[in-house]
């Protein structure tokens, strides 16, 4: 499975891979080396250009994973979980904290 998904990886445009190794919350470098770009280069446009194609798929990436680990610790809040309730009430004092920043 993991060669597999190594192999069509491989075969996929720039900013897909970005997508990718950001969903599995790869390091800047690492990416960087993958699709052969200095890592230097990866990071500056993630910090600084966030309209590039390549910052957008890194935090879509980012976000995908993210967003389904939110989805679990909900199931689990709601299944009875004390640590995920929990968790769940911080998320939701963060966001309501962004509400107004």
């Amino acid at each position: 499975m993991s060669e597999q998904f190594f192999d069509n990886l491989s075969k996929l445009d720039k900013d897909q891979k970005v997508f990718e190794l950001a969903a599995l919350f790869m390091k800047v470098p690492d990416i960087a080396y993958f699709i052969g770009m200095p890592p230097e280069e990866l990071a500056t446009i993630i910090k600084l250009h966030p309209e590039n194609e390549l910052a957008i798929a890194y935090h879509r990436g980012q976000q995908k994973t993210v967003i389904m680990l939110r989805f679990d610790c909900r199931r689990f809040a709601v299944s009875g979980s004390p640590d995920a309730n929990k968790e769940m009430l911080q998320h939701l004092a963060e966001q309501k904290h962004s509400e107004h920043a």
